[in-house]
Order: C-alpha cells, then sequence, then structure tokens
C-alpha cells in the first residue's frame, strides 16, 4: 500500500488562487491513482445537476491536480504527477472574499480531534450565502458533489485517509505518528468560514 497526496487547485478573478488536499492509501500506481483523481474532480467540477461549478462565478477556476507518492517519517513526496485543467465557474455574479471558504469535515468511524480534518473549497458566488449561511439547496448541492467524489475515489480502490502527524500527549491513544485513519463520513459546514492564509502574503496597500 502507498499513501498518495492529492491535490486540487484553481484561481480568484483577483489572480489569488485556492487549492485542498486529500490523502489516499491505495495498491494502485500513480500513474492510476492520478487518472483517477484527475476524472473524478473533473465530474465533480462540471457534473450538470450537482457540478461545483454551479456555485462559482466564471472568475472562479480549477486549473490543476495533483497526485504525489509518501514514503518516510515523517512523510515526504517522492514522485508526483500533474494533470492540468482549465474549467471555470458557470456564474455571472462577483464571488465572495478570497479568504471566504466553505469547509467539509472528515470524520473517522472513531471520536476525538485526532480523527477529523478538513479540507477548505473556494469562496462561492455572493448570491448563494444568506446571511452568512450556504443556502440550503445550494448545501445539498455541495453535499452530493462531494460525497459523489469520494465514493467514486473508494470504488477505484483508494482509500480516503486522515493521520496524526505528532506523538499524543496521551501514550495510550495514537503513540505512533502517521497512523492511517480511513475517513467515514464527509459533512459540509454551511457556515461560510474563513480561510487568512490565502491572503495573508498579500502585501498592503496603503492610502
Amino acid at each position: 500500500m502507498t499513501v498518495y497526496r492529492c491535490t486540487a487547485s484553481g484561481a480568484f478573478a483577483s489572480g489569488l488562487t485556492w487549492s485542498f488536499r486529500q490523502h489516499f492509501n491505495s495498491t494502485s500506481s500513480i500513474a492510476t491513482v492520478s487518472a483517477d483523481w484527475s476524472a473524478h474532480l473533473v465530474t465533480w467540477w462540471t457534473d450538470g445537476t450537482n457540478g461545483m461549478q454551479g456555485i462559482y462565478p466564471t472568475g472562479t477556476t480549477f486549473d490543476l491536480s495533483t497526485v504525489a507518492a509518501l514514503s518516510g517519517v515523517p512523510f515526504r513526496e517522492g514522485a508526483k504527477l500533474e494533470q492540468t485543467h482549465s474549467l471555470a465557474g458557470a456564474l455571472s455574479t462577483d464571488s465572495l472574499p478570497e479568504q471566504s471558504c466553505i469547509v467539509v469535515s472528515l470524520r473517522a468511524a472513531e471520536v476525538g480531534r485526532k480523527n477529523r480534518g478538513r479540507i477548505h473549497y473556494p469562496a462561492p458566488a455572493e448570491d448563494k450565502v444568506t446571511g452568512g449561511v450556504l443556502n440550503s439547496t445550494e448545501s445539498t448541492h455541495v453535499s452530493t458533489a462531494t460525497n459523489v467524489l469520494y465514493a467514486a475515489m473508494r470504488a477505484a480502490g483508494h482509500d480516503p485517509v486522515i493521520y496524526n502527524s505528532h506523538v499524543s500527549k496521551v501514550p495510550s491513544v495514537d503513540p505512533v505518528v502517521q497512523t492511517l485513519k480511513s475517513i467515514a463520513t464527509e459533512e459540509i459546514d454551511r457556515n461560510i468560514r474563513t480561510q487568512r492564509r490565502r491572503t495573508r502574503k498579500r502585501r498592503p496597500l496603503y492610502v
């Protein structure tokens, strides 16, 4: 089995970038995982009923998917493959600020902080949010797209996982780093959150 770091990335109309990543444990070659990740991400973005492009403005794009094989302790990237894409959102409305994001909570079967993870989707269009909360129809839309993406990767033999990168302070709990835990569920937080690392490298513009 090999652990792969799979990433999706793109850009906003401003030129700032967005990205998220997910780790998978698989017996397949890096070429197979890359082909599957790329194909399923394209469906995740373009599906006519639940494609993610339906909540994003045309200025928000999905440009690149990567897969890297990991090894060692701590994990280090080895071989890496990239697939380019030229896919844009479908809406003419404006985007929320780039630091806004939709959070996907990833949960293993066990409880506790070390059994949870998260990924951050790009900021959606303004009219998909009311009072800082993703509208109900769009919430179902995003949830379906996410579940289909993960289900497709599982069906292809790639198990989505999270892992602890540090030894627990409680010796009986995850005492070994990089203990892989299969993700059991993916849940969408309807509250729009803030991911400041997307904008913290912007230089000040004083007036």
